[in-house]
């Protein structure tokens, strides 16, 4: 994990977007996301971006139990059902 490091350009950019009128500013689901990117990346360092959770659950197709949204109990359950159509 890198120290904390502060990304001013990425702070200004969400408190511009919050400025803008209500046609051009991200809906609640893009706002919420986005300040939870910042706050990771500030928390995390830029360098790690790829494996931070919020990117990974926001725009990487993991196609695993991070992705599809089941828990890993599920999941497990799930790969225990024998495949009747091989």
């Amino acid at each position: 994990m890198s120290p904390a490091t502060r990304h001013p350009d990425l702070e200004v950019s969400l408190h511009d977007m919050s400025l803008q009128s209500a046609l051009y500013r991200p809906s609640v689901f893009w706002h919420d996301a986005s300040t939870q990117i910042v706050e990771e990346i500030n928390r995390e360092g830029l360098e790690g971006f790829r494996r931070l959770p919020t990117p990974l659950d926001y725009f990487v197709p993991t196609f695993g139990s991070r992705g599809n949204g089941l828990n890993q109990q599920q999941v497990s359950k799930m790969s225990a059902i024998p495949n009747f159509y091989c």
